[in-house]
């Protein structure tokens, strides 16, 4: 996964166009179309999946329940993760 961003820059040539088209992009509409033309997961519970995929609701997450405990051990992590994803 990777985080965007999206908004309404100041002074805007048309600034209730754009947020019109924010309303439209995050909400359903908008976000049913990512996973049919760029084959992208929207992070909501009310759009399917791409062509093929399942659910985010299936996915196995792998986030720390301790953000402490995860700083200490982030070396750690990272050589799970690697070994798990074989990045490196």
């Amino acid at each position: 996964m990777t985080s965007g961003v999206i908004g309404v820059v100041d002074r805007a040539p048309h600034p209730e166009a754009a947020r019109l088209f924010l309303d439209w992009y995050i909400g359903v509409p908008g976000q049913a179309m990512m996973p049919r033309t760029v084959k992208n997961y929207s992070a909501r519970a009310d759009v399917p999946p791409p062509p093929g995929g399942i659910p985010i609701s299936g996915f196995k997450l792998i986030t720390p329940d301790d953000w402490d405990a995860f700083l200490k051990t982030h070396a750690q992590f990272v050589r799970e993760w690697d070994r798990l994803t074989g990045i490196r």
